[in-house]
């Protein structure tokens, strides 16, 4: 009897023993798979990877930046029939179960074998929510029990409404797409809230493979189909929705539509009654190509809106942190940027039709950048022809020559050295040394012809080559560059005197800065193209109101204007006479016809062009700023000036008239044959009269002789050049 006693205890005290082993054993289990678990508390503040966007003046979003395409939304903008399709789809028993549902994996189990293949997962949502936020993608067993302690854990931490709402947010549909708002979006080209029961049932068979289900795929329609009747038929079961809504929701056809394509019952009725009502047939569920929304509309803008968000805000706030970006781009404008400089280079293949086939590597290219004034607000920017072929942003970073287009900053500074829109100065030949060449240089206008005496408007007008050398070698070619510094113009120029035909590379960018300087009443304009940037919280980070220094007088930027307002008058910029309201601007072609410019503005508009090949190359003969590139500005300016523009640009005061002889810059007299109401800053008027004119042409003194057959390109070109 005392043995049997001995016996009992001892194997009593072996199987606690044991107990306490198993204890030991499991706690330490227990504590190798969750000693290094994430914290569910993180859940609590959720904040995934949202998309930043970029909005137009008219309030449409024109980009985006992301690594995960989501857009949040509350479970109150999610429609009940896609809560019952993902509830149906993929967790039956969700308001059931505490994060494990073992009747879920018997029954998927089952499922998977009669079906020969996995149609249906054990995973409830909350594994789901916590592999896509806490765990890694591995595949093993320790990872599913990881899976499934934290499941269990996060079921104590939140609502069941709270699992889901990081579900739907969370969770990828294919692609980019993550989310249900921006899954509804990419296929279906609409906010989720207006998902009804067919889209919702395609939606919800995308988790489990999206790339496999997907009704975007082009030839996939059938396999998004039988996903597609598998939710319906959970539903069915589940008795969320009777057998008739079913077969309602099957009998709609899948249409794989292009986004431009309008809805062929939107043409031909009007009203909310469909073509497709009428004749009694179901309405199809249209699916969208993926939208490649960056390269849709202002892609090289866009690419100037990211720069400045990656320099100003690093990369996970770019792409991450679910910015919103209100820019000043006008979508019309934008619109008509583009054709315009389209419009440019089909004009100028049409003349030289053999273009095409000899320059594929290296094609026409062109460059369109506008503002409006006095903001500065950038409406439009082109800054190439194909965005698909180059991403190089040619409006804003790409320098080159801007022969005759510099020159109305010279002759600006020539005004604010004492020189006024009459004084004289004689075209003639000029003949310079060059040591490094070890050859003369021969400076020549267009024309071959050297007019003699002429005032400095004639001489912008017409763009004498010679003239604006003398002017700037009179004037200091190191005062004139320290003037355009503080006009805008940062890009390295020539100490020389080839600064006088445009030899220094410049942007686009930096002319219009120049020239709205001139249209601004001498107040250089910072160019804006973002109003205000606000964080996902509603936080403004950022915002921006039009700024302009004043760094030269409201009367020499008028005379400027004035002066240039005769060049589209008469001069060189005659083409831009068609927009039919009052403009100033400049042409500028480089040395043998390499580059085509022109920068015009009106009192609240300003624009500039550039044409030319991304490889510098010769365009043709005669194919000059005016005949290639002032065309592109009329065309965009025509269809962007609004109605009530300004008629005039305004003067300042300080300013006065006198009529002048034009062939001496004196005061006219009666004998004066050629005279013309002139414009001076106050104090700079002449005093004195013309003497009396003398009956012979000086102008045939300085005629050059040449062969009227040869065709070579001009050394100096109709505007200038480099040299």
């Amino acid at each position: 009897m005392g043995s049997g006693r001995r016996f009992l205890r001892y194997i009593i005290a072996l199987g606690l023993l044991a107990m306490v082993a198993s204890a030991i054993a499991l706690g330490l289990i227990y504590r190798m798979f969750t000693v290094d678990l994430p914290n569910i508390a993180t859940l609590q503040d959720y904040r995934p990877r949202i998309v930043s966007k970029v909005f137009s003046e008219d309030g449409n979003v024109i980009g985006e930046f992301f690594i995960e395409k989501r857009e949040l939304v509350p479970m109150g903008q999610v429609p009940k029939v896609l809560h019952d399709a993902i509830i149906a789809a993929e967790d039956a028993n969700f308001y059931e179960h505490e994060g494990l549902d073992f009747f879920g994996i018997i029954r998927a189990l089952m499922k998977n074998i009669r079906a020969g293949g996995i149609v249906q997962g054990g995973s409830t949502i909350t594994q789901q929510v916590v592999k896509s936020l806490l765990l890694t993608p591995e595949r093993s067993i320790k990872r599913k029990i990881r899976e499934a302690i934290l499941a269990y854990r996060l079921e104590r931490s939140l609502s069941k409404e709270e699992i889901l709402y990081l579900y739907l947010n969370q969770i990828y549909f294919g692609h980019g797409a993550y989310g249900v708002q921006v899954a509804a979006k990419n296929y279906f080209g609409h906010d989720v809230a207006e998902v009804d029961l067919a889209e919702a049932a395609l939606l919800a068979g995308l988790p489990r493979a999206p790339s496999r289900y997907s009704p975007a795929r082009k030839g996939n329609t059938a396999l998004a189909r039988e996903r597609q009747e598998y939710v319906l038929e959970r539903m069915q079961e589940e008795n969320l929705i009777s057998r008739e809504q079913a077969e309602q929701a099957l009998a709609r056809p899948i249409l794989q539509v292009n986004r431009a394509e309008p809805k062929e019952d939107e043409e031909e009725t009007s009203g909310p009654i469909t073509k497709a009502e009428i004749l009694g047939e179901p309405e199809p569920i249209r699916i969208y190509p993926l939208r490649r929304l960056n390269k849709e509309i202002a892609p090289y803008f866009i690419d100037t809106i990211r720069e400045y968000l990656l320099k100003n805000y690093g990369k996970e706030k770019t792409f991450c942190g679910g910015l919103h970006i209100y820019t000043t781009l006008r979508e019309d404008d934008q619109q008509a940027a583009q054709e315009a400089v389209q419009y440019g280079v089909d004009a100028y293949m049409e003349r030289h039709p053999d273009e095409a086939e000899q320059d594929s590597d290296n094609p026409l290219d062109g460059a369109l950048l506008a503002m409006d004034l006095p903001e500065g607000y950038v409406r439009a920017m082109v800054g190439g022809i194909d965005y698909g072929r180059s991403q190089y942003n040619c409006a804003v970073h790409a320098r080159r020559q801007p022969g005759s287009a510099v020159k109305p900053l010279i002759y600006g500074a020539a005004l604010d050295k004492g020189y006024t829109a009459a004084t004289i100065v004689v075209d003639s030949p000029l003949v310079f040394n060059d040591p490094v060449l070890e050859e003369k240089w021969k400076p020549k206008n267009y024309s071959r012809y050297f007019v003699g005496p002429t005032t400095l408007r004639d001489a912008l007008t017409h763009s004498r080559n010679v003239v604006t050398i003398k002017i700037l070698r009179d004037i200091g070619v190191s005062y004139t560059i320290r003037y355009a510094r503080k006009l805008g113009v940062t890009s390295p120029l020539s100490p020389d005197l080839s600064l006088a035909l445009g030899s220094s590379e410049i942007t686009l960018q930096e002319l219009l800065i120049v020239y709205s300087t001139f249209a601004m009443d001498g107040k250089k304009p910072i160019p804006l193209s973002i109003h205000k940037i606000v964080d996902a919280d509603g936080q403004i980070l950022e915002e921006h109101q039009p700024m302009a220094e004043e760094v030269i007088s409201p009367q020499t930027a008028y005379l400027v204007t004035n002066l240039m307002q005769s060049v589209v008058k008469e001069g060189t910029g005659r083409a831009a006479r068609a927009i039919g309201v009052p403009a100033a601007g400049k042409t500028g072609t480089t040395n043998e016809f390499k580059d085509a410019w022109f920068i015009g503005y009106t009192p609240d508009r300003i624009a500039g062009v550039w044409i030319g090949h991304d490889q510098p190359k010769n365009l043709g003969r005669r194919e000059s700023g005016g005949r290639v590139a002032a065309p592109v500005w009329v065309h965009y300016m025509k269809k962007t000036l609004q109605k009530g523009s300004k008629k005039s640009f305004s003067m300042p005061s300080g300013i006065v008239f006198s009529r002048i002889d034009t062939k001496t810059g004196l005061l006219a007299t009666r004998s004066s044959s050629k005279t013309r109401l002139e414009c001076f800053a106050e104090g700079t008027e002449p005093t004195d009269f013309s003497p009396e004119e003398r009956d012979q042409d000086e102008a045939d003194f300085f005629k050059e002789e040449f062969d009227p057959l040869d065709t070579t390109p001009l050394a100096g070109d109709l505007e200038g050049g480099s040299l």
